[in-house]
């Protein structure tokens, strides 16, 4: 269904067109005043991310010759209850403080504040619900919506009802250090229930929104609101998708991005310029406030006068100011405001009730108004207040008046009734925002100083966000155009610590097409891992390369290369970043996350060490028992079960056994042996996971693999590292039944009673 609104292009603002009774699940609209509607997004996972493909019913949801201003789903509401941390910029995120973490200087992170948010907002980590917040971003802290606005600016109300007047304040690990007129106070995050900043910086917070760096020059800012009252505000190329239904975003005030299920929780994206500001989150001063009636009726902020959401008619709005008559507001105008421009109307809580005037005065009320609307009554369409120049102003003065004398027969007398929606006022601004953020440096900077290159890219280069969507882990990257072939260079001596590359990369959103990242190794294109799939009933090894054109943007692919044929040898990598493009179309950024050595085994401590080289080898010891439950194999020192050379996860081991899977080894035990050691995993003898492996002392079971459990092609290996209990007879070594086969690589006995100190773990995997 296509229907058309009244001029809404006029307005920088586009208030939300909501039609009672719509049988329709969402309405788009357009900057040309068009409304397109539907019950379903199709091909976009509902709300995660907006594609050419994209179409409401049958209709392409994103059109060349206009833009999206706002999509609404009608049947969900938002409810704010609290707790929340309202933020200088008008977002919310619900969520009570936790603590402080420690500013990174190597990052560029100020000390941040930890929220533990509310669903259903998550941390982008899995299964963490924190997420990092700039401290002097922060506008309030609040339990119950209903004490923010009784609650005066600079002070703190603890839990059990104490006010404190705070001069100035500190944050803490643990809690807040205060500054009052009685000296130096305490307070406990436990125990604070609710705070107002003495003084809010939010032109400053606007401009940041609009300064985060965007690798589209043109890009717009979108407002995510959550029915759980979260107000979301960012860059839309860097909105991030996580998984099927869930999308990410980082604020400018957030060190940590933000998460969510869009199922049943979204219900609305609003779309502006990034020259474009809501007038309704700068100060505002009741200048004057009288009833013909004795009623008095406070103005109201983002909602109207009786805490609902702002709407005249089929129009509802996000944001704006709800007045009654008589009433006289000033609001502050920002630097470089340039026009303004807003709707109004009576709140249609009302019905066909309330007449009003009302006009809009530059700085002071008196002389000709900027803009005045003659007679309004409730149930009639909202006015539209065309584009004014505010820019020799300091402020605006909204007067809603009685519309008393020469009122329209009929209408309420008096002020009855009289509830009035200024919906989305904005101001444009003469040009776009553009302030210093705080810079974010992504782990890679470190990675690529060894690369000769990468001194192309300094510290200036864009960083933005993206996502492993295997385990949805939340990352940085880096930015980079790269129009055509850049080749990264380094040399090395492979060594069991830097046997495997490991790189992640993806595109940006904008742009059609990516980039293909190969390895050469001195001169010679070198395969990438792959894995084994069966064809016409015989396996064969696939290859991958990394094309981040396949990937969906902002989600990293990840490839490996293994370096292990290479042991001791030193070797010359060139990293090769190739462009695959199309003539005449924009091509997106690439964005490098990762480039990282690995080990060819990861501990079971969680830290990356060098395989433990046995003082006893296993296959210099007769068995007591074997049990090989395949027919025809034998032990070979350094084989595994087809005879070929012995590796675990496609690195190899001069020493150790290949066993087939679910057989046994059982060895009688020296009382000299101290310690039992052995690289385990995946072998690669075929596509099937092999394990759990586990180790028993006098048939009881002493250690059993567990993370993994069982080894795939993706697993690297682990390093078996064990005491011997004090006076066993016998150990056996067994392998889990299965069509995989294992191996006992590099393994054997130690006499030393306790395992050498670790020395410094590498990078987190």
């Amino acid at each position: 269904m296509k229907r058309m609104f009244f001029n809404l292009a006029l307005v920088a603002g586009y208030a939300i067109p909501v039609i009672p009774g719509w049988a329709d699940n969402y309405a788009i609209v357009y900057d040309d005043a068009s409304i397109q509607t539907g019950e379903a997004i199709h091909n976009s996972y509902a709300w995660s991310h907006l594609t050419n493909a994209t179409t409401i019913g049958e209709v392409p949801l994103l059109q060349d010759s206009k833009a999206i201003r706002y999509i609404r789903e009608y049947h969900r509401d938002v409810q704010l209850i609290g707790p929340y941390v309202r933020m200088a910029n008008g977002d919310v995120l619900p969520g009570v403080p936790a603590g402080l973490l420690p500013a990174d200087e190597e990052r560029g992170l100020d000390k941040r504040l930890q929220v533990q948010v509310s669903p259903p907002c998550m941390g982008f980590n899995a299964n963490d619900r924190a997420v990092s917040v700039r401290t002097d971003r922060v506008a309030a802290i609040v339990s119950d919506p209903s004490k923010e606005a009784n609650l005066a600016p600079g002070t703190l109300e603890l839990k059990d009802g104490t006010q404190i007047t705070v001069k100035s304040l500190r944050w803490g690990e643990d809690g807040l250090k205060l500054l009052t007129a009685e000296g130096v106070k305490r307070v406990s995050y436990a125990a604070l229930d609710c705070y107002k900043a003495r003084k809010v910086d939010t032109w400053t917070a606007l401009q940041e929104d609009a300064s985060v760096t965007s690798p589209d020059p043109h890009d717009r800012l979108v407002q995510i609101r959550l029915v759980n009252g979260a107000v979301l505000t960012a860059k839309r190329m860097l909105l991030i998708e996580v998984d099927r239904n869930v999308i990410g975003i980082q604020p400018a005030w957030a060190y940590s991005g933000i998460r969510f299920d869009t199922r049943q929780h979204v219900v609305s994206r609003t779309y502006r310029a990034l020259n474009e500001v809501p007038l309704s989150l700068f100060p505002v001063t009741s200048l004057k406030q009288q009833s013909a009636t004795g009623f008095q009726w406070s103005w109201s902020r983002d909602r109207n006068l009786r805490g609902d959401e702002l709407g005249c008619n089929e129009l509802r709005a996000g944001y704006g100011l709800a007045t009654h008559s008589y009433s006289e507001l000033a609001v502050e105008l920002p630097p470089d405001a340039h026009r303004f421009t807003s709707w109004v109307g009576i709140d249609r809580a009302v019905g066909k009730g309330g007449c009003v005037e009302c006009a809009v005065y530059g700085d002071e009320k008196g002389g000709t108004p900027l803009w005045q609307s003659g007679f309004i009554r409730g149930g009639e369409d909202p006015l539209c207040i065309p584009p004014i120049d505010v820019s020799s102003f300091k402020r605006l003065v909204f007067v809603t008046d009685f519309g008393q004398d020469g009122r329209p027969e009929g209408a309420d007398p008096l002020d009855i009734r009289d509830e009035l929606d200024w919906l989305n006022p904005t101001i444009i601004l003469k040009r776009v925002p553009k302030v210093e953020t705080p810079k974010r440096y992504a782990r890679i900077y470190e990675q690529l100083l060894e690369w000769q290159g990468a001194e192309a890219w300094s510290k200036e280069t864009l960083t933005g966000p993206c996502v492993l969507r295997w385990w949805r882990l939340y990352s940085e990257g880096l930015y980079l155009d790269i129009q055509e072939e850049f080749r990264l260079k380094r040399t090395l001596t492979v060594s069991p610590t830097n046997a495997w590359l490991h790189v992640r990369a993806t595109r940006a959103r904008q742009g059609v097409g990516g980039h293909v990242i190969s390895l050469h190794v001195n001169g010679r294109l070198h395969e990438p891992r792959g894995w084994i799939a069966r064809e016409n009933n015989v396996f064969v090894r696939k290859w991958l390369n990394l094309e981040t054109q396949t990937k969906t943007a902002g989600s990293l692919g990840a490839m490996d290369w293994d370096l292990g044929r290479y042991l001791g040898q030193e070797v010359t990598l060139e990293l090769v970043l190739q462009p695959a493009k199309k003539p005449g179309v924009p091509l997106p950024y690439l964005v490098l996350e990762n480039i990282q050595f690995r080990p060819a085994i990861y501990a079971v401590n969680d830290a990356y060490v060098a395989p433990v080289i046995p003082e006893i080898n296993l296959e210099s010891i007769p068995p007591q028992a074997t049990e090989l439950v395949m027919e025809g194999a034998t032990l070979q020192a350094g084989k595994d079960v087809t005879g070929q050379p012995l590796q675990v996860y496609h690195f190899p081991y001069a020493t150790g056994l290949g066993v087939p899977a679910g057989s046994s080894l059982s060895y009688t035990l020296d009382p000299a042996w101290k310690r039992f050691v052995a690289v385990v995993g995946y072998t690669g003898i075929n596509w099937k996971e092999v394990g759990p492996y586990q180790v028993f002392f006098d048939d009881e079971s002493s250690w059993v693999s567990s993370s993994p459990i069982r080894f795939g092609w993706w697993s690297r290996g682990t390093q078996v590292d064990i005491p011997i209990p004090p006076g066993s007879k016998t150990m056996t070594l067994k392998i889990a039944p299965g069509e995989a086969h294992g191996a006992w690589a590099q393994s054997g006995f130690m006499t030393q009673a306790k395992p050498p100190a670790a020395g410094d773990p590498l990078s987190e995997p």
